[in-house]
């Protein structure tokens, strides 16, 4: 996947929710790879809907293992 605006929006929103010195990729894994809980990927996820207007069906969301299937996720909507 190539790096779309998409892409680098998402990824400057996941850093900032990681913890310092930590960076995502698109490969990374939401869960088993960043710091961040449940609470905090659900705090993710409100910020996307808002930066791209859209509402992220939580269905979606469980099949979105790393950062580049969420986005796909995100193009799709």
């Amino acid at each position: 996947m190539s790096e779309s605006a998409t892409s680098k929006r998402v990824l400057e929103l996941l850093n900032a929710h990681m913890e310092a010195g930590s960076r995502a990729t698109l490969d990374t894994k939401l869960l088993a790879d960043t710091t961040m809980d449940s609470v905090k990927v659900m705090n993710l996820l409100l910020e996307l809907e808002e930066e791209f207007d859209i509402t992220i069906p939580l269905n979606n969301l469980a099949e979105a293992e790393t950062v580049g299937d969420l986005i796909e996720e995100i193009e799709k909507l």
